[in-house]
C-alpha cells in the first residue's frame, strides 16, 4: 500500500503490534539472528570472505609465498508475504472487543508461521534460503546408534564441532521444543 493510496492512514501502533507478534511466534526471530531491512525491498549484496589468507614460517632471507584472501558476495533477495483480510467498517465501529488488536495478533501469528517455515526450510528459489538448507552439518550420533535418539554426549560433541569463533560470538541452539525435551 503506497503512502498516497492510503498508507499514511495506517496507524503506527497497529504496525508495531503486528511486528511484535511476528517476533513472538517465529522461532528464528527469537534467536540472535540479524534482521536486515532495506528502504524499498530491493536486493542487498553482502560481501563475504570465500578463502582466508594464510601465514607460514619461513627461514631467514626466504621469500614469502603469496596467500591472499579471496572474496565473493551473497545476494539477498526480498520476498513478499501477506494475508488478505476483509472486514467491515461496521464491525470495527460496533464490536465490543478490541477487533483491531485481535486482527493484528492473528495476522502477526499467520505471517510469523509462514515466514518461520521459510527461514528454516526455504530452498532459496521462491523463498529465502532456510537455515537447515544453508547450514553445514555438525557432528551427529555415531555409527551403530539410533540416529533418531540424540544423547547428551552427542550434544557436547556437536557444540565442539562448531568453530570456536562462532561459539564465542553467540552461536545458539536451534531446535524444536520436542527435540530439546
Amino acid at each position: 500500500l503506497s503512502a498516497a493510496a492510503g498508507g499514511y492512514t495506517v496507524p503506527t501502533t497497529l504496525m508495531r503490534q503486528l511486528y511484535d507478534y511476528l517476533e513472538v511466534y517465529s522461532g528464528v526471530r527469537r534467536t540472535n539472528a540479524t534482521i536486515l531491512t532495506t528502504s524499498s525491498g530491493e536486493v542487498m549484496d553482502l560481501p563475504k570472505a570465500l578463502v582466508h589468507g594464510t601465514a607460514a614460517v619461513v627461514g631467514e632471507g626466504t621469500a614469502l609465498a603469496e596467500a591472499d584472501p579471496t572474496f565473493g558476495k551473497l545476494t539477498l533477495t526480498t520476498y513478499k508475504y501477506g494475508q488478505l483480510l476483509q472486514i467491515t467498517r461496521e464491525l470495527l465501529e460496533d464490536s465490543a472487543v478490541d477487533i483491531v488488536g485481535y486482527i493484528a495478533k492473528d495476522m502477526g501469528r499467520a505471517l510469523a508461521r509462514v515466514t518461520n517455515t521459510a527461514y528454516v526450510l526455504g530452498s532459496g528459489t521462491n523463498a529465502p534460503m532456510g537455515v537447515s538448507t544453508a547450514a553445514g552439518t555438525g557432528v551427529g550420533p555415531t555409527t551403530g546408534t539410533n540416529a533418531a535418539v540424540v544423547t547428551f554426549d552427542n550434544l557436547i560433541d556437536l557444540v565442539y564441532s562448531v568453530n570456536e569463533e562462532y561459539r564465542a560470538s553467540g552461536a545458539e541452539w536451534f531446535m524444536k521444543d520436542a527435540t530439546a525435551g
